[in-house]
C-alpha cells in the first residue's frame, strides 16, 4: 500500500520456513546483516535492530534501516507460537529519511496496531 503522495510504502508479509523461526536466531541473522551493510558502507549507523519487543503479547524483531542515500525502511517480523514455521511482517519503507522521520509517530501507531489472531 503507499500513502497518498507515493513516498511511503506499506508492505505486509508472511513468511514459511522449513526451519523453526524464532526472534532471537533472526536477530542474530539480522544483526550479522546490518552489521556488514554498516561496515560496506551501503547502511548508515543509524540501522539498528530491536529484539525485545512485543506487539500485543506476541513477540517481535524490529529493524530499522537507513541507507547512506537517505530511504529507510523500518520492518517488525511477528513470531507466533501456533506457526513455528512461520513469520508474520509489516514493512515500511520511504526514498527519504524526512519524509520517513515526519511520519515516525504514524508509523509507530502502525506497528503497535497489529494484531495477529488465530482461527
Amino acid at each position: 500500500f503507499q500513502d497518498l503522495s507515493n513516498k511511503l510504502t506499506l508492505v505486509l508479509m508472511g513468511m514459511q520456513s522449513p526451519n523453526i523461526l524464532d526472534r532471537d536466531g533472526m536477530n542474530r541473522e539480522t544483526s550479522k546483516k546490518i552489521k556488514w551493510g554498516i561496515d560496506s558502507g551501503r547502511l548508515s549507523t543509524n540501522s539498528k535492530v530491536l529484539p525485545q519487543l512485543s506487539v500485543n503479547g506476541i513477540p517481535c524483531l524490529l529493524h530499522y534501516m537507513e541507507t547512506k542515500a537517505g530511504s529507510c525502511m523500518k520492518t517488525c517480523q511477528y513470531f507466533v507460537t501456533g506457526a513455528p514455521n512461520g513469520a508474520f511482517a509489516v514493512s515500511i519503507g520511504c526514498d527519504d529519511s524526512s519524509t520517513f522521520n515526519a511520519n515516525a509517530t504514524n508509523i509507530e501507531k502502525i506497528i503497535m496496531s497489529i494484531k495477529v489472531v488465530s482461527k
